[in-house]
């Protein structure tokens, strides 16, 4: 099979560069590994003054049932007659999807 030489050239173009994103990551991570125990490879230092942030969120903690629509026609009008909606006022909708059983999430976030 014949291969042109532009296409030859961007297939070895292609092939360096892929490479270099698989290869150096991992060269990398094999340099840092060598550094001896308990030392900060160079560019990185430990911050003064770390934090340490713990958080719970709580969603539905009532256990409640979430409303979203309501019937809101008062009056239903026929020809030139206005009569009472029995229904006016009830509950129409609500989510059960996204709003359901309490729901709490414990986070933590350290800040360096």
């Amino acid at each position: 099979m014949r291969v042109g030489r532009g296409e030859l050239y961007a297939g070895r173009a292609l092939l360096i560069a892929l490479i270099a994103v698989v290869v150096l990551p991992f060269i990398s991570i094999f340099t840092t590994a060598l550094h001896p125990s308990r030392t900060v490879p160079v560019g990185l230092e430990w911050p003064a003054d770390p934090q340490w942030g713990n958080f719970i969120e709580a969603f539905n903690v009532a256990n409640r049932t979430h409303v979203f629509s309501v019937n809101s026609t008062l009056y239903n009008r026929s020809g030139n007659v206005l009569s009472y909606n029995a229904p006016f006022g009830q509950v129409t909708g609500t989510d059960s999807t996204l709003y359901r059983e309490r729901q709490i999430q414990f986070a933590a976030r350290f800040q360096f």
